[in-house]
């Protein structure tokens, strides 16, 4: 089916902004992520480029849109951009859950007495030995 290829993309980058929009997810300065994304597709887009050149991959056009840039397909292109986009917002919604789930620290800096289940009390009252 032709249009496949971009169909995914638009996908996976539906599900990124609908992630991004649900867990509040903040990707830094878009100045800086774009410069990020720009540096990791350079680098793979130069890559498949060679591929390509080299005969040890190829596009079906079956299932893309049309256009191509040099011996890439403009789907190849954005998926160098919205793939990292994806797992970056992937990596920041699981640290906001993690961070989420990890116990509370006191405000005042003081530390947090280990109570046993037994008795109440701390194992150092209890002469050290554990349960």
């Amino acid at each position: 089916m032709a249009a496949e290829y971009a169909m995914y993309l638009a996908f996976v980058l539906a599900g990124t902004l609908g992630l991004k929009r649900v867990f509040g997810v903040y990707l830094g300065p878009a100045e800086r992520l774009g410069k990020t994304l720009l540096f990791v597709a350079a680098l793979f887009i130069a890559w498949d480029a060679l591929a390509v050149w080299a005969g040890q991959w190829s596009f079906d056009t079956t299932f893309l849109i049309g256009p191509f840039i040099g011996n890439q397909p403009l789907e190849e292109i954005a998926f160098f951009f919205v793939v990292p986009l994806f797992y970056l917002t992937i990596w920041e919604v699981a640290k906001k859950i993690t961070e989420s789930r990890k116990p509370k620290m006191p405000k005042s800096g003081k530390s947090i007495t280990v109570r046993s289940r037994r008795n109440g009390q701390s194992p150092s009252k209890r002469g050290g030995r554990r349960p």
